[in-house]
């Protein structure tokens, strides 16, 4: 009897598939590692800290996907991407030296504080949804950075490293404006990753313009609350940045690596970011990570914590580090529902480089 002589709708038969698409991506382990151990070692770290995680793993020189866990968040649910927006941001910074002011080794003092570039300059709205303090002192509102008494004086360099807020909030608020179409338009973050299995209806990263200057400065440490991004587009850009290739289709196991864009900016302002986020494992927000598998070479990385959507006092956290096992370099992406780039983010790391 031919498969089709069966009493079954096509129809329904089609919506199951699709439905279950998302678990079928993965039918082997495609890694060199125990992948029933890992999963398992996801698992319990989240029941026991009561926190979800979203783990991907890729192989930046191809575009492949190794691992994702879950999945269907892995590769479709859109974040708040915090501070690791801040590599991009550098991007549009240096691109535009005329219009930012700025260069690699332009000098910022950060006091701690992103006070108004001119009066009136913080909305109601801004009031309304951001933290932003009055100086019981001066009198003045303003927005504070990552470090509470600053971090003193700085170059791009550290402030990427180091995650300052005050010094990409300085220059972003130039020109707003600007600055929020540029980063939108030179990362596609209106378009997906081109990968087979994405579906069209889901591949903007955004919601609408930002509606105050204030808020297009927000797009400069990912925490406007408009952009959001998939692991999967974190990797596929950040993939880019780390191995120095265009910016590659996410594929699966069987499928050839493809171009989705080329990068968007030249290498030598590629290979100046590059020496930014090697720092940041060195002396940054990455630097407390200590692994006991001798295999492992964290190369480079970041992280980002931003704010939890609607919560002005509870954030999100995230990792991206750049590795080497053995001879293979790989991208590591984790985000944590609940806490920091530099605790449960970079805990839920330290395990997973150490079981792989």
């Amino acid at each position: 009897m031919r498969f089709f002589d069966c009493h079954f709708n096509m129809k329904i038969i089609m919506h199951w598939v699709e439905c279950i698409q998302p678990l079928l991506l993965f039918p082997i382990s495609l890694f060199g590692f125990d992948e029933a151990n890992l999963k398992t070692s996801l698992s319990t770290w989240e029941k026991k800290n009561k926190n979800e995680a979203i783990v991907l793993i890729t192989s930046p020189d191809s575009g492949k996907i190794e691992f994702a866990y879950p999945e269907k968040n892995a590769l479709f649910r859109k974040l708040p991407p915090g501070s690791i927006m801040k590599t991009l941001s550098s991007f549009v910074f240096l691109s535009n030296p005329n219009r930012f002011h700025t260069s690699f080794e332009e000098k910022y003092f950060c006091n701690g504080k992103v006070e108004e570039p001119k009066k009136d300059y913080f909305k109601a709205e801004d009031k309304d949804k951001f933290n932003i303090v009055k100086d019981s002192n001066t009198g003045k509102n303003y927005f504070r950075c990552s470090i509470e008494k600053g971090h003193g004086e700085i170059t791009l360099r550290k402030a990427l490293a180091e995650s300052c807020n005050a010094y990409y909030l300085h220059f972003a608020s130039k020109d707003s404006d600007f600055f929020y179409n540029a980063l939108i338009q030179d990362w596609k973050l209106n378009e997906g990753t081109g990968a087979t299995f994405e579906q069209s209806s889901n591949a903007k990263h955004f919601t609408h313009k930002n509606s105050t200057p204030f808020e297009s400065a927000l797009t400069s440490i990912g925490d406007d609350g408009q952009i959001k991004v998939t692991a999967l587009k974190v990797a596929q850009i950040y993939g880019a940045i780390f191995a120095e290739t265009p910016i590659l289709k996410p594929i699966l196991k069987g499928e050839m690596p493809g171009q989705v864009n080329p990068f968007p900016y030249p290498d030598t302002l590629r290979r100046k970011i590059q020496q930014a986020l090697r720092l940041t494992v060195k002396e940054g927000t990455l630097k407390n990570i200590h692994l006991q598998n001798t295999s492992i070479q964290i190369l480079s990385g970041k992280t980002g914590t931003p704010t939890r959507e609607g919560r002005k006092f509870t954030t999100h956290g995230w990792n991206i580090i750049y590795f080497k096992k053995g001879d293979i370099l790989y991208l590591l992406v984790v985000f944590v529902d609940k806490g920091s780039g530099k605790k449960e983010a970079l805990e839920l790391s330290t395990i997973i480089l150490n079981a792989i």
